[in-house]
């Protein structure tokens, strides 16, 4: 008898305490409800974190912990805790299609598409699901599966958010008659859908680069207006808005109201690459050349690399007679555009043909007429004369030539000189060989501009035997002289 209950007791232990981890689980659940009732998140975090350890398929602690991340604004344990709800159960749409929602607010869309396929293939006509699904490829660029998806969406029902996503990713396609037609549905139901105004005015904008006939074209830019002034009506704070009326108005060249609408949606917060170079381009349209290229700096400063914008900057420097600086930024542009191997053929024609009027325009503009001025420096010279040893057979000549213009050359005795060619007032070197021939010394100096000038040294000859001493006092035995031991101070006497 006595062995049979040792035998059980550690069964009956087990059991009772399998029986204890179960309902501390959903004590621990229940606790952490009462703590986010009363707004204590990060207790009722660590109680439903409890719950979770003892009964690890909780689907609904998960859920309830996630609640409690996204309420901390934790969207990366949110998103986490929604997917393992959903692994968990993978025959429940709605836990998935909660992942995949939380997945594409923090643009995780490529995972995000995954959970809408695991809602799908459980529900193929869950609608939430077909759109989000729309939406995440249409974010990544999966336009056929977009328009696979919002097709399917609006199959199951037409409603103004199933028009809307149809319309968005029709436009993605470049179906903008469809998207048109969508577009204008949504807004029938229900005009005050603020953004199928700016969505359907960004169709009319691309409808405007379609058509060719003038007055199709301005009624688009009117239409275009027109839906993005209701939708500011609606929301005055809403950039998008006001980025897609300064477009339609940057087309009508009121570039004033562009100006301002571009603005305002800057001063509301929106300062992304495209506003700046949008901005920009109104500015050289309407001739405040200055205030364009100020916009285009951000660009570059932001991205040295930015081939568009430096082609930008350099087009407005040109219109703004800055054109060494012109220069500088096609130098950039064409180094940047070999260096990633999209330099086509066609560009560099075009970037060359740009540099060559540019550098003949600076040449004409900076013409000027003074001779330059050279100054030499070696050999040392009193006057015109520089006195130079007979013994040597190469003399240096050095100095420096001021000019207004960069130089072309400078030669000694017809011998090219070293000097950068690219710098102003530079200093100049070179070596000459001296014979008995060579009376002088000739520096000649031309600018880019033919200006000439000449500076002439003539050469005296020094002999070149040296000196003979010979020293009487002390008496010397060869070379070395005997001096008594303690003397501080020697008399030399020699000649």
């Amino acid at each position: 008898m006595h062995c049979t209950l040792r035998r059980l007791l550690p069964i009956i232990l087990f059991i009772a305490a399998a029986g204890s981890q179960a309902q501390s689980g959903k004590a621990f659940f229940k606790e952490g409800e009462k703590l986010r009732a009363a707004q204590e998140f990060e207790q009722a975090l660590e109680k439903y974190s409890f719950a979770i350890r003892t009964e690890p398929g909780m689907i609904k602690a998960y859920q309830a912990r996630a609640e409690v991340y996204g309420s901390l604004g934790k969207l990366v344990e949110r998103a986490s805790d929604l997917a393992q709800a959903a692994r968990l159960d993978k025959g429940e749409p709605v836990n998935a299609v909660a992942a995949a929602r939380a997945y594409f607010d923090m643009d995780s869309a490529t995972v995000a598409a995954e959970f809408c396929d695991q809602a799908i293939l459980v529900s193929p006509k869950n609608q939430e699901a077909l759109m989000l699904l729309a939406k995440a490829c249409l974010r990544t660029g999966e336009l056929d599966r977009a328009s696979n998806a919002a097709d399917e969406a609006l199959a199951v029902k037409a409603t103004t958010d199933t028009y809307f996503i149809h319309g968005v990713v029709r436009t993605a396609t470049r179906d903008y008659k469809t998207a048109e037609f969508d577009l204008d549905r949504v807004l029938e139901w229900n005009h005050l859908y603020e953004p199928a105004y700016v969505a359907a005015s960004e169709v009319q904008l691309a409808l405007y680069e379609l058509y060719s006939g003038p007055t199709m074209k301005m009624r688009t830019l009117e239409k275009s207006i027109e839906h993005c002034t209701r939708a500011l009506e609606l929301n005055p704070q809403s950039t998008d808005a006001l980025f897609c009326r300064s477009k339609a108005y940057g087309h009508q060249k009121e570039y004033a109201k562009a100006i301002d609408d571009i603005s305002r949606c800057m001063a509301l917060g929106r300062t992304d690459r495209a506003v700046y170079l949008q901005r920009a381009r109104y500015y050289q349209g309407y001739g405040q050349f200055q205030n364009a290229i100020n916009d285009a700096n951000q660009l570059v400063l932001a991205d040295m690399k930015d081939t568009e914008a430096l082609q930008l900057r350099a087009d407005l420097r040109e219109s703004n007679l800055d054109l060494e600086g012109a220069l500088k930024d096609l130098e950039s542009l064409q180094k940047e555009l070999v260096a990633t191997g999209t330099f086509s053929g066609d560009q560099q024609q075009l970037i060359e043909g740009s540099r060559k009027r540019i550098a003949l325009q600076v040449y004409e503009m900076n013409r000027e007429s003074d001779a330059p001025s050279i100054t030499i420096i070696k050999p040392f010279h009193v006057a015109d004369i520089a006195q130079v040893s007979n013994s040597i057979r190469f003399v240096e000549v050095s100095g420096h030539v001021r000019d207004k213009s960069l130089l072309k050359s400078i030669t000694v005795n017809g011998k090219p000189a070293d000097f950068a060619t690219d710098e102003k007032d530079p200093e100049f070197v070179v070596s000459i060989p001296l014979g008995m021939d060579v009376t002088e010394l000739v520096v000649q100096a031309t600018d880019i501009y033919e200006n000439f000038s000449s500076e002439v040294l003539r050469i005296e000859r020094s002999e070149g035997v040296a000196p003979l001493i010979s020293i009487l006092s002390p008496k010397a035995e060869g070379t070395t002289i005997q001096l008594p031991a303690g003397r501080s101070e020697v008399f030399v006497e020699g000649s």
